[in-house]
């Protein structure tokens, strides 16, 4: 089952560097990655006498609704601690797993693989991520269900996008993308080639990447999906930033602001302020570009979303050096280390101390800049 973008079950975001205008920070609110919640696994039985068997069909259903209850309990909580805790959520994963080692049905502990890839995500833990990302392919294999392993290829697949390993990611995304379109899961099969689009973008195939996000806008705006629409409107903003077209790229951003806000998508809603704050930093309007940064850092720290605040604040911290007001930039920069701590995410950490560098190299002390790099 579509448990939805990472945007409001579970985004992250993470830094990739480039010389091309527009290319600033990676989003996985853009990314489809899937909780793949709970579909309990039936009992088949062959047509037997219905007196002598009512009842023990009464025993097993009861049983397997409150295995299904109690699982739903368990993610549902993993869910709410992921943005603040990825520790913690993966903590009660695991010990939700080993409960159900001697469950028969193997598709229950899908999810919980998921989820554990997930938190490993949010610390950039890479390869840990695959590594339950592919158990739960292996699990979706065995149980013979086509729904999860497309979940699960497209997971891999935005694994091996934050890893900058493209072709790997291409590969394992068409393969997510054509069980979806099988299944005539539409939303899912253009959320695969939301992604798909994505990796053309970063390897700077742009008029791929347009062609894909346009396909993708077409589909979820005739459904009138507006979450969906959200997402592809802020990788169209990015798209048309790279390209200089200004003017659509405000269009884009604002749209995905204003989709977010309707939608109540907070998660999302926090990402896009923060993009639309590095999109006005880039074209020198630094106090505009504050005023959106705040309003990530707010919303971010009101839902509890900790990666999103770091990197707001890291976004201020920039702004604050390039108008010279370097205790504030360095202000900025200690809260969001304090973030990282909590968080252990060492891509955080990376993007801190490259800041630290920046700022006192900028005031002048080189020693202490090297210190930081």
């Amino acid at each position: 089952m579509y448990a939805g973008y990472i945007d409001h079950a579970n985004r992250h975001v993470m830094n990739i560097t480039s010389n091309q205008p527009g290319k600033f920070r990676f989003t996985l609110p853009g990314l489809l990655i899937f909780f793949m919640m709970f579909v309990v696994a039936s009992c088949s039985q062959k047509p037997q006498d219905h007196d002598k068997h009512s009842n023990q069909v009464a025993q097993e259903s009861s049983f397997l609704s409150t295995i299904e209850e109690k699982n739903r309990e368990y993610i549902n909580k993993a869910q709410r601690l992921m943005y603040a805790n990825p520790d913690t959520a993966r903590f009660i994963s695991q010990n939700r797993l080993k409960e159900l080692e001697t469950f028969p049905s193997q598709e229950e502990k899908i999810p919980f693989y998921n989820v554990i890839g997930i938190s490993h995500i949010y610390q950039a833990q890479y390869d840990e991520a695959l590594k339950s990302f592919h158990r739960s392919l292996e699990l979706a294999f065995g149980e013979e269900k086509a729904v999860h392993q497309a979940h699960a290829f497209n997971n891999i697949g935005v694994v091996y996008l934050l890893t900058k390993k493209y072709k790997e990611a291409l590969d394992y995304l068409l393969r997510a993308h054509d069980i979806f379109e099988a299944l005539d899961d539409p939303v899912n099969q253009h959320g695969a080639l939301n992604n798909i689009g994505r990796i053309y973008y970063e390897i700077d195939d742009l008029s791929k990447a347009i062609m894909y996000y346009n396909k993708v806008d077409s589909v979820y705006s005739s459904k009138d999906y507006a979450i969906g629409v959200s997402l592809v409107s802020n990788h169209k903003a990015q798209y048309f930033h790279a390209t200089n077209q200004i003017d659509s790229a405000r269009y884009y951003f604002d749209q995905a602001i204003a989709l977010a806000q309707q939608t109540g998508n907070n998660r999302g809603l926090s990402v896009f302020y923060l993009e639309k704050g590095d999109f006005l930093q880039s074209k020198g309007r630094l106090n505009d570009a504050i005023n959106y940064y705040q309003r990530s850092d707010s919303l971010a720290t009101a839902h509890g979303f900790l990666t999103q605040s770091a990197y707001s604040r890291l976004g201020l911290a920039n702004t604050s050096m390039k108008k010279h007001n370097f205790e504030n930039a360095l202000t900025c920069l200690e809260s969001a280390s304090v973030i990282s701590e909590e968080l252990n995410n060492y891509e955080i950490k990376h993007k801190i101390s490259l800041s630290y560098a920046d700022i006192h190299e900028s005031m002048g002390d080189i020693h202490l800049a090297f210190h930081y790099m």
